[in-house]
């Protein structure tokens, strides 16, 4: 039934079919057993490509395996032999027409091309998909019809009007009008837009994308001509930035060359970035894409440099301490000058400086002591500023007393501190014998003016005062300082606390800070202590934050490792594990304080009480000794009160940046009365701590030792002198905090003990508090001038005469 003299009859059915037979005949099984007058059918085929050809008579299309047509459908032309159905897919709606109305000629399907029709209309539309005899074209020439494009740049838009290139057409030709549609579906692409009788690009986005197109597209149409404006227009791509920078009398000289723009472009271009544009129009017309990666280089560096981009137009000139950011950065396209690397490898190899220091001061200074003192020198040395940040107990005090020895400007300095550190950093500038004046400005508000007024300008000379202090007196410092120096710099972490912005405030040629814990809470601690050392180093805050803080919060390795970079050259860090071999294993230092008004009025009754009963013979003096010792930690050990506790203050306070410095500590003292006092204040600061004293039980107190030992979560043991004294090992703890000092010193080297000993793999700091201008700070000299006194001053059983003489006892009382 699928002869081919049936074909007419079944066309129609074709026809029906045509969208789903290429699908069926596809998976149609082997043909077998069909034994029809003229044909057995095998199978169905695929073909990709028929033949066409156009020779000076006839279009022919050649089918495929010696074939005939079966049927022209909708989408498919289908052909059969004697064996196989082939199937043949149109490449386009036009070649779908050549199928229509063919005949059979000589085995082929032809079409008569003689008609106006076929040259006018249909030839066009297929002469690039079909052989063409030269024959054909010296009978029929094909049409050639063009559409020149005319583009021109007026108001800042690309307009094209274009025309086709022929007198006569007929529009309604199906040729002109795809040939149109085709035309204009290409000039779509390029973003055209039509505008009245035009089409135009209004944007210099769509400009600068035409600009750097291909054009064979509309050229494939016929010509493309520019005007005079148009060949202005230019596209191209930003470039990066060469920095240049050099010294200049004391300031550092930075010049910004692009090789596509001037000054003034490249604050254009960078305005633009700011406002998320992609491209530019600069003035002679060029385009400029804005490439992202120049553009933001650009921009950080300006940031990281506090360079406005109005800047840029002229001439930049920024303080020295911008050179450590050179070193610290990443940055290719900056050149430096030869007296800028100079002083780099200056920076950089401070430890080899020779700066001169005093005997004196020297031959106690360790070799980590003196390359701290050169760090200090040869910051200052280009006016820098710097955090001192080594581990408690390495002797910071001292290496910035030897600093401001060696320093000899005629100008006052101060030094602000916590209130419970301000009568230490008297005591360590008289030791070490500090070559200037040294004072405190302390007491009623009168008396600090008076000192304040009373500071001359002109004058090599240290003043010594409390943050709060200096909260309240701000106002009344108008001299230039030749250093301020931040002892405990935590305490201006906060950039809105009147404490940071005091010192800040004031008027000083360098700025120093101390702290073993740069960053308490976050990152924003660190910036507000650079931002009183070195104002505008690391930006303002916003920049920081964005650039910094809060990439770093999500975890940006590359972000922190140039945070690292940049302020590294300015913070020196040492630990003990760093300078191990040259400590000794175990170190002491003293810490003062001073008694409040209150407390000194009661102390001094009882040293009045004191003196009468030993002018009278009488026998309450180891009674009335132990009462001056327990009013120097707190009159409450005493009286039923509450009063402001100094050496509890300044205990609190060394606990706390201890452990912020990653220590665990004994505290010792004789007076259990004044355990509770001191848990309170550490309870106020969520530090985790253990008592000790003679009412623990014994299973109690082996579990503590275990506990404490084992769980580095319990920060601190305080331990009565007597009840843990002896018998403990307590090797977890690296420090030792002694309350009061203990009239037989062989008691207090034996609590040191508890955590010096087999076992401790760490150095162990001792500190002891002393109360300055009492029985305390006689006790400790008495101590390394007459041990055997110091010891017989009280027995081990306190209701044992003391045998001392009358004037050892008075000695002790002036």
């Amino acid at each position: 039934w699928l002869n081919t003299s049936l074909w007419l009859k079944y066309k129609l059915y074709f026809y029906i079919i045509d969208v789903y037979l290429p699908t069926f005949c596809l998976n149609l099984a082997y043909f077998k057993n069909i034994n029809e007058e003229k044909a057995t059918l095998r199978g169905v085929n695929r073909v990709t490509d028929v033949e066409i050809s156009l020779d000076a008579n006839y279009l022919k299309i050649v089918p495929p395996m010696d074939s005939s047509l079966l049927v022209s459908g909708v989408n498919h032309a289908y052909f059969m032999n004697n064996e196989f159905i082939f199937t043949y897919t149109y490449k386009s709606r036009m070649e779908a027409k050549l199928f229509e109305g063919l005949f059979k000629v000589d085995g082929a399907l032809i079409i008569d091309v003689n008609s106006e029709s076929f040259i006018s209309n249909l030839l066009p539309l297929i002469k690039n998909n079909i052989t063409i005899d030269q024959e054909f074209y010296q009978k029929y020439p094909v049409p050639d019809i063009k559409i020149n494009s005319y583009f021109s740049y007026v108001d800042s838009k690309v307009t094209l009007k274009p025309k086709i290139a022929c007198k006569e057409i007929d529009r309604n030709s199906p040729y002109i009008k795809q040939l149109l549609d085709g035309y204009l579906t290409t000039v779509v692409n390029y973003g055209l837009i039509k505008e009245n009788k035009a089409y135009v690009l209004s944007s210099i986005e769509d400009q600068y994308k035409f600009l750097t197109s291909d054009l064979s597209p509309i050229k494939a149409f016929g010509e493309v001509f520019f005007d005079e404006d148009m060949k202005t227009l230019k596209a191209k791509k930003s470039k990066r930035t060469s920095i240049s920078v050099s010294y200049d009398v004391g300031l550092l000289d930075f010049r910004f060359e692009n090789e596509d723009l001037s000054p003034e472009e490249l604050a254009q271009l960078l305005k633009a970035y700011h406002q998320k544009k992609k491209f530019i129009k600069l003035k002679d017309n060029t385009i400029l894409e804005i490439t992202e990666d120049a553009a933001k280089e650009m921009d950080d560096f300006l940031e990281d440099f506090n360079i406005s981009i109005s800047e840029l137009t002229k001439p930049v000139r920024k303080p020295l301490n911008y050179l450590l950011k050179l070193v610290s950065g990443q940055d290719t396209n900056v050149s430096m000058d030869d007296e800028v690397i100079k002083m780099i490898k200056k920076l950089q190899n401070y430890k080899n400086a020779n700066y001169e220091l005093s005997d004196s001061i020297k031959k106690d200074l360790r070799e980590y002591q003196i390359d701290a003192f050169k760090w200090l020198k040869t910051l200052s040395s280009f006016n820098f500023g710097g955090i001192l940040a080594d581990d408690m107990g390495l002797g910071k005090t001292l290496e910035v007393i030897s600093f401001l020895s060696s320093d000899k400007t005629t100008k006052p300095s101060l030094i602000v501190c916590p209130m419970s550190l301000v009568y230490n950093w008297e005591n360590e500038c008289d030791k070490w014998h500090l070559d200037c004046p040294f004072k405190l400005i302390l007491g009623a508000s009168e008396e600090r003016e008076a000192m304040i007024k009373g500071i001359n300008p002109n004058e090599r000379a240290l003043f010594i005062t409390s943050y709060d202090s200096l909260r309240r007196d701000v106002n009344l410092y108008d001299v230039e300082f030749r250093f301020v120096i931040a002892d405990e710099a935590q305490f201006i972490k906060n950039q809105f606390a009147q404490k940071s912005e005091a010192i800040k405030s004031l008027k000083s040629d360098m700025n120093f800070a101390l702290t073993g814990t740069p960053i308490e809470n976050g990152l924003a601690d660190l910036w507000s202590i650079f931002d009183y050392l070195m104002p505008g180093y690391l930006s303002d805050y916003s920049h920081f934050k964005s650039r910094y803080e809060s990439l770093i919060a999500h975890d940006d390795i590359e972000a922190l490792d140039t945070l690292k970079k940049r302020v590294a050259p300015f913070i020196l860090r040492r630990t003990k594990k760093d300078v191990l071999s040259d400590l000794p294993d175990k170190s002491e230092e003293y810490y003062y304080c001073k008694m409040e008004t209150k407390q000194r009025q009661i102390y001094d009754s009882y040293v009045s009480k004191l003196k009468e009963d030993i002018q009278s013979g009488g026998n309450n003096i180891l009674a009335l000794l132990t009462r001056l010792r327990q009013i120097c930690i707190t009159p409450e050990l005493i009286l039923q009160e509450q009063f402001d506790n100094t050496k509890i203050n300044l205990a609190a306070d060394l606990i706390r940046s201890s452990i912020e410095g990653g220590h665990r500590i004994l505290v010792f003292s004789q007076f259990t009365q004044g355990f509770p006092i001191l848990s309170r204040e550490l309870d106020k600061m969520d530090i985790k701590h253990f008592i000790l004293d003679g009412t623990t039980k014994a299973k109690t107190r082996m579990d503590m030792v275990q506990e404490f030992n084992s769980n580095t979560d319990i920060k601190v043991f305080i331990i009565s002198l007597k009840a843990g004294g002896t018998g403990l090992n307590l090797t977890g703890a690296d420090m030792v905090i002694h309350m009061d000092p203990w009239w037989n010193s062989s008691a207090e080297l034996q609590a040191t003990d508890r955590a010096y000993r087999l076992g401790q793999t760490k150095n162990v700091s001792v500190i002891k508090l002393i109360c300055k201008d009492t029985i305390e700070e006689k006790v400790i000299k008495l101590q390394a001038m007459k041990r055997e006194l110091a010891e017989s001053v009280v027995a081990s059983d306190q209701t044992k005469q003391v045998k001392l003489t009358t004037q050892d006892i008075l000695n002790l009382l002036e």
